[in-house]
């Protein structure tokens, strides 16, 4: 379920830090590479967009938090495993022709 969560809210993230980013370079913020070997000065340009990150992620997932106890979800609780059964000849042929197509192209994007 976590992974779940994190994953659906990448994109999500993205754009907050996108948005962070632009906002800090019009107010003269330098995001260019300082050089080699200064991670001190790299650190302290990121700093305006990690904290306002950190605080949006944070809201976004006490506002999930709210959201999730409200519809009464109980983690774990009552929750049966996953029983995956056995592969039939459809699944098999699937997996034969998704492979297929796969190499083919590849084959035409590298070809030997």
């Amino acid at each position: 379920m976590v992974l779940a969560i994190a994953y659906r809210f990448m994109p999500t993230v993205a754009e907050e830090l996108e948005r962070l980013m632009k906002a800090q370079a019009s107010r003269g913020a330098d995001f260019g590479s300082p050089g080699a070997f200064r991670f001190v000065q790299r650190a302290r340009q990121l700093v305006p967009i990690t904290v306002p990150l950190f605080v949006s992620a944070f809201r976004r997932a006490e506002d999930l938090i709210l959201a999730m106890e409200a519809r009464c979800y109980v983690g774990g609780a009552g929750r049966t495993p996953v029983r995956l059964g056995p592969l039939h000849v459809l699944d098999w042929s699937a997996m034969a022709f998704a492979w297929a197509i796969t190499v083919a192209l590849l084959a035409t994007r590298f070809p030997v």
